[in-house]
């Protein structure tokens, strides 16, 4: 069986690697194949995750799941088959202060200045965090909007100078606003990440409603053996959430790493 770096997080990611510029992005192997997951697992990532989050979110909630992992001995599964670990210390700035500011960047030749108003909302139902558009100003008095990510749709919208400065403009798809100083042919992209709210508290009550007795079967065998007997007696009687949630994470990584590739 091959292992990799960030062998229990590339498990629990379950995607190829190929994402080097994203938020919080962490080393996966290209050799690793993401695998066919259970429909219990599914339920249990649509918790944990979202029901199709991106990237963003992905990375962003396993750097809380580790920390979880990494915070009691139960450390020692997570190096036992494969001791190279990039993610640590668990000091990442970005994750806490940069990464959920505006980034306004102008093309080529725009002479004017763009604010983003508001908080992004995050969507995570779905696990949906980061948004993406471009913003061109056109003549007329109107201006085009374009959603680049997560969707693909545009709206065009007049606008007014008062003092240079136009009146609040809508980012499609999304709670922002964002006004402008400018001319034709002014443009920008922006890109933002919403902050996830949820907690491990939050999500821990979640699965504790969501996860079946027929679920928990899948996870840990319907006759447990070491260690998977461990992980179900950590999830089910632990009074403490790091191991509760920390018995469900190494049993859903441990099985998936005997499941055939998607």
């Amino acid at each position: 069986m091959s292992t990799y770096p960030n062998y229990v997080r590339t498990l629990l990611l379950n995607q190829a690697s190929g994402y080097a510029d994203t938020l919080a992005e962490e080393y996966v192997s290209p050799d690793f194949l993401p695998r066919e997951l259970p429909a219990a697992f599914t339920k249990i990532r649509s918790v944990l995750f979202g029901g199709t989050p991106d990237r963003q979110m992905l990375n962003f909630r396993l750097y809380q799941l580790m920390q979880v992992l990494h915070a009691t001995e139960l450390v020692e599964y997570v190096t036992q088959d494969d001791a190279r670990i990039t993610y640590l210390p668990f000091d990442r700035d970005e994750l806490f202060y940069d990464a959920f500011v505006a980034d306004v960047s102008a093309t080529s030749g725009t002479t004017g200045t763009l604010n983003v108003l508001g908080t992004l909302a995050p969507d995570e139902a779905n696990g949906i965090i980061y948004h993406k558009w471009r913003v061109l100003v056109n003549f007329g008095n109107t201006v085009t909007v374009t959603e680049i990510a997560p969707d693909s749709q545009q709206e065009v919208s007049t606008y007014a100078l008062t003092n240079g400065l136009s009146n609040a403009i809508s980012l499609v798809g999304s709670n922002l606003q964002f006004n402008f100083s400018g001319n034709p042919d002014d443009s920008w992209y922006i890109e933002v990440v919403a902050r996830p709210s949820q907690n491990m508290a939050d999500i821990l009550a979640t699965l504790k409603d969501v996860v079946s007795s027929a679920d928990e079967q899948v996870l840990f065998g319907q006759s447990p053996a070491e260690p998977y007997l461990t992980f179900k007696n950590l999830w089910q009687r632990h009074e403490q959430y790091a191991y509760q949630l920390g018995g469900l994470l190494l049993a859903m990584a441990f099985q998936t790493r005997n499941l055939s590739p998607a």
